[in-house]
């Protein structure tokens, strides 16, 4: 019978036995009869990422890349950069629409978070010398707005206000979900952090929360996205309360994997 003695050696160690070296994870001495040899413990993944998608597009993070302006304790953001080398920053010149970096929420496992007032903060990016095609996977981690009138833009996601998720309370069920040209139902509760996967895929587009197996659905358009306006229309209004903490865009087909592995990320990185 085989005896195993001592605990895994740390991943730090490197050694030899009868010739063969052994790196990595750690490892064990075991010995059966006359004979001595190490075995290596399974190297132990790190937890999905973003940025270990091939496809991402774009990627912000609240407060990663960020620029701002102090007022007394009180931070500003006034950019808010692409963690990918695409460059898609938002931004936001004007001091009155720029949202509070909150830094200590004492929630949501105390990560920060940019807060949109509903009344005239938003951001915006430059127009994407490249855009991105349909289809397309997005994400967002945020609450869920707090309606204040009776259309509020979420994400507007090219250069028409006809594109991207606005909250909509027009139809006779009470709160809706507008996800392109048509109302969708949606579980209201306001300030309730979530994950947001809004599917651009043209007329199976579809919406879901926290990785939920059925979401309102849709269809979208087939136009590309070549500009995002965050919390705000195009144009500067239809602002939105809410509280932001990320979000990202991966291209090509919908995938469960990387939707189930986004909402663990989510779940891990906010304990949503």
């Amino acid at each position: 019978m085989a005896k195993t003695f001592g605990p895994m050696h740390s991943d730090s160690v490197a050694g030899k036995f009868g010739g063969i070296t052994f790196r990595g994870h750690g490892s064990q001495k075991v010995v059966s009869g006359s004979k001595t040899s190490f075995r290596r413990r399974p190297a132990l993944q790190d937890p999905w990422s973003p940025d270990d998608e091939p496809n991402l597009q774009f990627w912000h993070r609240i407060p990663d890349k960020c620029g701002f302006r102090a007022i007394g304790e009180q931070l500003f953001i006034t950019s808010w950069g692409d963690k990918t080398s695409f460059g898609r920053n938002y931004v936001q010149a004007i001091d009155a629409n720029q949202p509070e970096h909150i830094t200590t929420p004492n929630q949501w496992n105390n990560r920060s978070y940019a807060q949109f007032d509903g009344v005239n903060d938003g951001m915006q990016s430059l127009i994407f010398t490249a855009s991105i095609p349909q289809p397309a996977m997005l994400f967002l981690i945020m609450t869920e707005p707090e309606v204040l009138l009776v259309r509020r833009q979420v994400l507007a996601l090219n250069t028409t206000y006809t594109r991207g998720l606005r909250w909509d309370i027009t139809a006779p069920d009470g709160y809706r979900l507008n996800l392109g040209a048509a109302l969708l139902p949606g579980d209201y509760e306001s300030q309730s952090l979530k994950l947001w996967t809004l599917i651009l895929n043209g007329a199976s587009s579809a919406l879901r929360f926290n990785n939920g197996a059925h979401g309102p659905s849709g269809n979208i358009g087939a136009e590309a996205i070549n500009q995002l306006s965050l919390a705000m229309s195009v144009t500067s209004l239809n602002w939105t309360k809410t509280k932001v903490f990320e979000d990202f865009c991966i291209s090509g087909a919908p995938s469960e994997l990387t939707m189930t592995r986004a909402f663990k990320y989510a779940q891990l990185r906010y304990g949503i």
